[in-house]
């Protein structure tokens, strides 16, 4: 059997096993919650369980602000859906271009009325400004009485340290040499010290501890130009493979595999995804059928052109042609099944907004083109979340 031959054929029994695999009907390994719903209690306690949003692909917002190096934050609402891997775009400032995002932290946080909020903090690849900046920089607290704790704990003897968000910068004076460490969480404890409970930073860099009176200064992005930026953070991928969804006020961005068992929990939305898995499977077995055409055509075309003399250079190429012309007809059915996705979601809203006997939102509409630019908007009341801060 020539080397070609047995290439074909080892590529057909790939084909074979990945398209009876993607025929069949499989389950999501990983599933939405889905919770009975509250439906007594006041209006404002039905209205914790809010409706699917739809954000497409990018959130938007003009309350952007810089808390350090490489952080970046919201002050008027949490950013909702993002996480690593997708583009923040600053459109203003000195701080104007994209940022790819490393990582996404979510907190909940008690303030002293015992209302609990939510803030999401970005991380970029990188840094937005240089440290040594001095223009970009402004000390917010300085003092002399610092002391190092264990598990990364920086507090002052002398005076009680303030508030700061997420990214903020703490400059210490060690042995004559200044370095710099970034404050992930403030807290508000006696930290085993004589005397009143005191506020100490945690510092996500390694800090030397027995430390004290330790010179400080802590630095915040300086107020003008790293506030009140105007921004939006482009999702990674596409509508192509698959739009998704946010789910309540924790806003956290559910794929398309995990809100299908959500959708399919009502009859309403359930009826609007009949057809999908017909239309998933056709488009998977275009692909991989397009895709491994494509590669035996581009194979016999070029390695092994010599075998296909004169007229006959055409036969590759046409099987060549004929998968990419196959992978191409797959777009207009994922493009089909995810408009499914979104009536459904359009559905259960409307289903659940029956349910719980309240009005709708004003922006309840998962289709409608002004969710555009408020599609991040939790309708409702903002109500407190159940979730724990997860990072």
């Amino acid at each position: 059997m020539r080397r070609w031959q047995r290439w074909t054929l080892g590529l057909g029994a790939v084909f074979f096993g990945i398209t009876s695999a993607a025929c069949s009907n499989v389950g999501s390994f990983t599933k939405a919650p889905i919770t009975k719903l509250a439906t007594g209690g006041t209006v404002s306690a039905r209205q914790q369980q809010f409706m699917l949003r739809r954000l497409k692909w990018e959130h938007r917002g003009l309350s952007g602000k810089i808390t350090g190096l490489s952080y970046f934050t919201d002050t008027y609402r949490p950013i909702a859906g993002a996480r690593s891997k997708d583009t923040l775009t600053i459109h203003k400032g000195p701080f104007k271009g994209d940022y790819g995002i490393k990582r996404v932290i979510r907190l909940v946080d008690t303030d002293r009325r015992g209302k609990r909020r939510r803030q999401v903090v970005v991380e970029i690849t990188g840094q937005f400004f240089d440290p040594s900046q001095a223009q970009y920089w402004k000390t917010f607290h300085k003092g002399t009485g610092g002391i190092s704790l264990k598990e990364n704990i920086f507090t002052d003897s002398t005076s009680f340290l303030p508030e700061v968000p997420v990214g903020t910068v703490l400059v210490v004076v060690m042995g004559g040499q200044e370095r710099r460490f970034t404050v992930m969480k403030t807290l508000a404890s006696k930290f085993g010290l004589r005397g009143l409970q005191r506020v100490g930073y945690v510092v996500r860099e390694p800090l030397p501890t027995g430390l004290k009176n330790l010179n400080y200064r802590v630095l915040t992005p300086t107020p003008g130009v790293s506030d009140k930026l105007k921004y939006h953070i482009r999702w990674a991928g596409s509508g192509l493979s698959g739009h998704n969804f946010t789910l309540g006020i924790n806003r956290r961005r559910y794929n398309q595999n995990e809100v299908d068992a959500l959708l399919r929990s009502t009859n309403m939305s359930k009826k609007k995804l009949s057809s999908v898995g017909a239309k998933r499977s056709a488009a998977i077995v275009f692909q991989v059928t397009g895709a491994v055409a494509a590669v035996i055509g581009g194979f016999l075309a070029l390695v092994r052109r010599d075998d296909f003399p004169g007229a006959q250079q055409a036969i590759p190429w046409s099987i060549a042609g004929g998968g990419v012309a196959l992978l191409l007809a797959a777009i207009p059915l994922n493009v089909s099944a995810n408009n499914d996705y979104l009536n459904s979601a359009q559905a259960y809203n409307k289903d659940l907004i029956r349910r719980l006997k309240i009005q709708p939102p004003r922006n309840s509409s998962v289709a409608e083109k002004s969710d555009s630019k408020k599609n991040d908007i939790a309708p409702g009341p903002a109500a407190a979340p159940s979730a724990k801060a997860n990072r």
